[in-house]
């Protein structure tokens, strides 16, 4: 797969993670189209991971650290996950096709994406502070694990690009969802006065 297919589906999952994330925990984006997305980014998870062995153990790491961590805590989450695990497993009749070296990248991947998790949530409460809150803010212990594991040749550097991009569009739908929270707080601040 091109470096380049594989960063703009990358970006679009995050993105619409992000969007599905803040349709939910702060009300800025529509629930109803929130759950459509959540379908379609479980189909095109579900696909990747079909099509790309290195993108079915990342996204089951994700899978796996945001379950232990009880992050699919919302339907839309919950259908988007069951798609994506669903449609691999159908595909390879429940016989993935995974080996013991892989087992260990899954298990390091979603050690380091259960780790962002709980580190994301001290930073939200304030519990971490200085520079350790800013790493955990944006999830930076999973970008080291995955550019640790490009650098040593357990996946190809493109895998690194891949995943920053996911991580870029995650952060550009917060950002527009701040932006968003921003501005609903100040016009309720106008009809208040």
């Amino acid at each position: 797969m091109s470096i380049l297919l594989l960063a703009l589906i990358y970006f679009l999952i995050g993105s619409g993670v992000k969007y599905v994330d803040a349709a939910y925990d702060e009300n800025t984006f529509s629930r109803r189209y929130a759950l459509y997305l959540a379908i379609l980014l479980g189909f095109i998870a579900g696909m990747t991971m079909i099509w790309d062995q290195p993108t079915l153990i990342i996204f089951l790491s994700l899978i796996i650290g945001v379950t232990v961590t009880g992050k699919l805590d919302i339907i839309p989450f919950q259908v988007l996950t069951a798609i994506a695990v669903l449609m691999p497993s159908c595909y390879y009749r429940a016989s993935i096709p995974l080996s013991w070296n892989n087992g260990y990248l899954i298990m390091l991947l979603s050690f380091g994406a259960a780790i962002d998790e709980i580190g994301n949530d001290l930073a939200d409460a304030s519990v971490l502070k200085n520079k350790l809150r800013v790493f955990f803010l944006y999830r930076g212990y999973l970008k080291v694990v995955i550019g640790i594991i490009a650098v040593l040749h357990y996946l190809h550097w493109s895998y690194a690009v891949a995943f920053m991009s996911f991580d870029i569009g995650y952060l550009l739908v917060t950002r527009l969802s701040e932006r968003r929270v921003a501005q609903m707080e100040y016009a309720s601040r106008l009809l208040v006065r």
